[in-house]
């Protein structure tokens, strides 16, 4: 059975009973990662982990172990027994031999144990035994690299290193709150303290249920089912729908784009206390919007008394978007930030005593917090199906939809699709009666939220709907245009 080494480094750091507790749990996520494979032996021993596998699952092991926080690197390796240095020697010249051949190669050897040898000694008589045939030693760009792990009378040989996904094992520093949207920056931010150790409850506040759900549950489903190992995360869903239909009808915040955010901070707060968390994780960056200059950031930090975390703080955009990449949950589709409905006359510089007039009405704040849905981590796969089905629609009905604008008028002047109409988001609701229950209403904006919020809304009156934004429409409507000239 195929033997695999892991290697931790923060963990080596602690003191002997914080570091046994964190390898106990390195082992648990480990096991976790594998499916709980009854067929698997794992173990520690001074500052290692080894497993063995099955070899029906040699293939998985490589993806899952690179996917466990706390793990600096891994290797395969062959195990050997030995009694002399010269035993050790024979063997492994046996087993890199072929390897080294007409090759530059190198040596690298640790040790653990009493032995009356050195690493150097190792190192230097393997790499006299591995000469013949070989093109040389190189120890700074060697074409092979021969290595052992020497532990007492038996030794690891391996060539090969992969690294681990590094940090503490998941569940060793606490729990959090994660405000996660459907955008990119959010989902990176919680997979940062996922890998310092902290477990991240998820809370989500849809605007557009179940359209901004969807990708939201899109954008999350990575952290879910490639990195929570042995983690009982859950996520809270909350509508936050009627928060828009107040600012429709000029109900709304001061501070649009910040005191929104307060009200998120809030929520998320609600969450932190129920499960005794340790405060609220966000993808603020500084500057990066308007609602996250270092003013609005300070005013908002100290207007909910709430510990708020921010690993992406000094970060820029292109860091960001490569690590989402990297760790699988860049969007390949989203219908915007929340900030693209809170941003008509955005507040760039505000103090703590302002965002006291953007305080939710009670009765608001109850309701939303009421429409809360959890969704265990087990019960996940199934929950996002249910949602995409929900979201499946006949694309030949947008033949003949009555086009709706949602943007400023402004824009609407500057450029429409002929025959559409131009409603304010206030006055959606009354289209059916207006223009038709039986037909099929198109909505876009300009970068989608708004559109699938209002398309939402009529899907809920059992109204028929599509929505989109302005550059995929352009799109729509001049593929339609080419495959008329081509008939």
């Amino acid at each position: 059975m195929p033997i695999f080494i892991v290697r931790y480094s923060e963990i080596g750091l602690k003191g002997p009973r914080k570091r046994s507790e964190m390898e106990r749990r390195l082992m648990k996520n480990i096991t976790a990662a594998l499916s709980d494979s009854p067929d698997i032996r794992i173990w520690r021993e001074r500052g290692r982990i080894f497993l063995e596998v099955p070899d029906t699952i040699k293939h998985f092991v490589f993806e899952a172990l690179g996917t466990v926080f706390g793990i600096k690197s891994f290797s395969e390796c062959t195990v050997v027994s030995f009694s002399t240095a010269d035993d050790l020697i024979n063997v492994a010249r046996g087993h890199f031999a072929t390897f080294t051949e007409s090759r530059r190669f190198a040596v690298r050897a640790t040790r653990t144990g009493h032995h009356d040898f050195t690493s150097i000694d190792i190192e230097r008589r393997l790499g006299e035994a591995l000469l013949p045939g070989s093109l040389g030693v190189d120890l700074e760009k060697p074409d092979f690299t021969a290595r052992l792990d020497i532990r007492e009378r038996k030794a690891y040989l391996y060539d090969s290193i992969f690294k681990g996904a590094g940090g503490f094992p998941l569940g060793t520093q606490g729990r959090m709150v994660s405000l996660v949207s459907g955008g990119i920056d959010s989902p990176v931010a919680a997979w940062m303290m996922m890998k310092r150790g902290c477990i991240q409850d998820i809370v989500f506040c849809s605007l557009a249920p179940p359209i901004d759900t969807f990708e939201f549950l899109n954008s999350v489903e990575p952290l879910i089912s490639r990195w929570s190992h042995g983690s009982d995360l859950t996520i809270h869903i909350f509508d936050g729908s009627p928060m828009i239909e107040a600012m429709a009808h000029g109900n709304g915040f001061v501070h649009a784009n910040v005191g929104f955010k307060k009200f998120l901070y809030e929520l998320a707060g609600i969450v932190n206390t129920r499960i005794g968390g340790y405060g609220i994780v966000t993808g603020e960056s500084v500057g990066q919007v308007s609602s996250q200059t270092a003013e609005n950031l300070s005013a908002l930090s100290m207007a909910v008394r709430i510990p708020i975390y921010r690993p992406l703080i000094g970060f820029d955009k292109e860091e960001i978007v490569d690590l989402s990449r990297r760790i699988g949950t860049f969007p390949e589709t989203s219908l915007g930030e929340f900030c693209s409905i809170f941003s008509g006359n955005p507040s760039i510089s505000i103090k703590p005593e302002d965002l006291q007039q953007d305080e939710v009405p009670e009765n608001l704040m109850h309701e939303i917090v009421q429409s809360e849905i959890t969704v265990r981590k087990a019960d996940f796969g199934a929950y996002l199906e249910n949602i995409r089905k929900s979201l499946i629609h006949d694309e030949s009905s947008m033949d003949g939809a009555l086009i709706v604008d949602l943007r400023s008028e402004e824009k609407y002047r500057s450029w429409h699709p002929d025959g559409s109409i131009h409603v304010p988001l206030a006055e959606v609701t009354s289209l059916p009666d207006k223009y038709g229950k039986d037909r099929t209403y198109l909505f876009y904006c300009s970068k989608g939220l708004m559109s699938a919020y209002a398309a939402s809304r009529l899907r809920s009156m059992g109204i028929n709907t599509v929505y989109t934004d302005e550059g995929k429409l352009k799109k729509m409507i001049a593929e339609k245009k080419t495959s008329i000239m081509n008939k």
